[in-house]
This record gives structure tokens, sequence and C-alpha cells, in this order.
């Protein structure tokens, strides 16, 4: 019998995946609520463990197989990183106090700072967290959004931004509570959650097994993220983060390209396809990306 950690029902769920890209043990698997639809790993980590994953770095070490691989990664977050700060610039035009939870690197704090805002950071990897420290600008706090830090940071920012964080928590209705406490009244979380209604994830199995991870507790679709955030005044839209050359990538070489950034198309006609192929996915809410604006209060 399992447990839903997104509706409560407990059952005898669908197994989805029995394998995991970084994970051979076999006590993990991947499962289907057969009430809501939710599909969440079971059974989680112990939190020793999850400490020491994170602690560690495992997962970015997992992907690249090497010790040098943070300029890399930096690197690769730039396309990122500029769309978000144009819709922080769009949402907060004369600036604000903002705070990334899990700020991993300090990419996005770094760039926030940059751009006029008082920019903070919170991270639980002391990897990450020195590496942020070490070259990024902005106010870094060192561990996760508990009490402690709640009773002394809560009502204090204009938006809590947590990126590909949902999926990585033990109860995401304690998480959402608690990341809307950090805002001020009127003010905002934006969420951004990788989407399993991705069209990719049917069309090309090697793609799919790059996803199912032990640390990811959580893959949602646009329909239980709504039914997450049910409590409270959201959107939900469409996001397709990587574009074709992503999908040949996958397509011919079955694997994930972490050379580097993804090239802007080189001549007009392949970037009206890149467009129309984003456009596309994001309509039809088959991309591979959703961001959720949560109001609080």
């Amino acid at each position: 019998m399992t447990s839903c950690l997104l509706c409560g029902h407990s059952a005898r769920f669908e197994t989805v995946s029995a394998a995991l890209r970084d994970d051979s043990s076999g006590r993990h698997s991947v499962v289907r609520c057969p009430a809501c639809g939710h599909v969440q790993l079971t059974p989680l980590p112990s939190p020793e463990w999850e400490t020491a994953f994170h602690a560690e770095d495992r997962q970015a070490r997992l992907v690249f197989q090497r010790d040098d691989f943070v300029p890399t990664l930096l690197e690769k977050k730039k396309t990122d990183l500029d769309r978000r700060v144009a819709w922080l610039r769009d949402r907060l035009p004369g600036g604000g106090r903002i705070i990334e939870v899990a700020s991993g690197y300090g990419v996005f704090v770094d760039g926030f700072a940059k751009a006029g805002y008082e920019a903070h950071g919170i991270e639980h990897s002391p990897f990450r967290l020195a590496v942020a420290r070490q070259g990024m600008q902005g106010h870094f706090h060192e561990g996760v959004v508990e009490d402690a830090f709640l009773d002394t940071h809560a009502g204090r920012f204009d938006v809590v931004f947590a990126f590909h964080r949902l999926l990585h928590a033990r109860n995401p209705h304690d998480y959402v509570r608690r990341l809307t406490a950090l805002c001020r009244p009127g003010g905002v979380v934006h969420l951004e959650e990788p989407n399993l209604d991705d069209d990719l994830m049917a069309q090309i199995p090697d793609y799919a097994g790059h996803r199912w991870q032990v640390s990811h507790y959580h893959y949602f679709t646009p329909a239980t993220l709504g039914r997450l955030l049910a409590p409270y005044r959201h959107t939900i839209s469409g996001l397709q983060r990587y574009g074709v050359r992503h999908l040949l990538q996958w397509s011919d070489h079955h694997r994930p390209d972490l050379s580097g950034v993804e090239p802007p198309p080189s001549i007009p006609a392949l970037a009206r396809l890149e467009q129309l192929y984003r456009q596309d996915r994001e309509r039809r809410m088959t991309c591979d990306s959703m961001i959720a604006v949560v109001e609080a209060g």
C-alpha cells in the first residue's frame, strides 16, 4: 500500500517505472495514484540520505560525470537567467526585495542583484553555497525554509522564487505554505516545475528514463500542480525551455547535450521554426516545463 503525497489516498498504485537513472538498489519506484493521478516516488529516501545527497552535490555530479562541471553548468543557466530577470522587471519595475529558495550556485540571485533588486538566496548544500558566496552578488543564507528562518523572514519579500523545488518536497502542501509565508501582503511565489505531460516523455523512452530520479519525489502535470495550488489564487502557464536542437539531440543520440548553452538559430527560417515549435508545445501544455504564479495572502 502506498499513500499519495498529494491527495492522501492509500491503495495499491500503478508502477510507472521500476528503474531510476541514478539508483540501482531496486528499493524505489515511480508510481501513479489511482485517485488523483499524481505520480511520485515510493518509498522516499531517508532524511539522512537526502542530507548527504545535497551536501555532496550528487545530482549535478551524476549528470556530468566529472569534477570540473561548475563552469559549464553556470553557462547553461544564462538563458533561464535572462528570462527570469525579464519577468521580474515586468512584475517589479521599481525594484524590491526577492528571495530564491534553494538558490544553488547563486546564478539567479546574482542576476537579480545586478538588475537592481535586493536579492537573497537560501541554500542547504555547503558546496553550492560556497560557490555562490565566492563569486556572486546578493545575500546568501544557509539552510532551508523551516520555522527558525520563517520567524525572522516571514512577510519580508515581494517575490519568492523556487525553481524545480517542489519535486524535492516531502510534503508539498507544507512547502507551498512556507513559501507563501515569506511573502509580504500582495507578494507572489514564482514556481517553475518540469511537466510530466511533456510530449517527449511518451515519444522517446530514453528521455523518459533520464527523468526518473531518486531525488525527484514528484512528477507534476498541469492538473496535479493545479490540485496542489487550489487553496491559493494562482495561474499556471506552459514554458518550453529547450528548443529543436534539444529534440534532435534526444532523437538522434538518446542523451542530453552537456557541452554548453544551446546556440540560437543561425538563419531566419530556423528562428521561425524554433518559435513555432515552442509556441505549439506551450499552447497544448505538452511543453517541458510549467510556470505557476501564486498570490500570497
